[in-house]
């Protein structure tokens, strides 16, 4: 295998491991949206939805932190 196969390889699972974060935190906005609706129709309290909140953006955080270092 070539210098430059090598670099394309490297190249195509970096790109496939961002896909996968970047679906996983769509997924993390679509359940805060899913959330914060049960909220407004009442179907959970406010301090449930607060934890999730929190958690939700200690997730994207740390997803961040992980693209930056890359």
């Amino acid at each position: 295998m070539d210098k430059n196969q090598k670099l394309l390889d490297i190249i195509a699972i970096r790109r496939s491991e961002l896909n996968n974060r970047e679906l996983a935190i769509v997924k993390i906005f679509n359940l805060k949206d899913d959330m914060l609706s049960k909220w407004l129709s009442e179907q959970i309290e406010w301090n449930v939805l607060e934890r999730i909140l929190i958690d939700i953006r200690k997730e994207l955080k740390e997803q961040s932190k992980i693209i930056n270092r890359e």
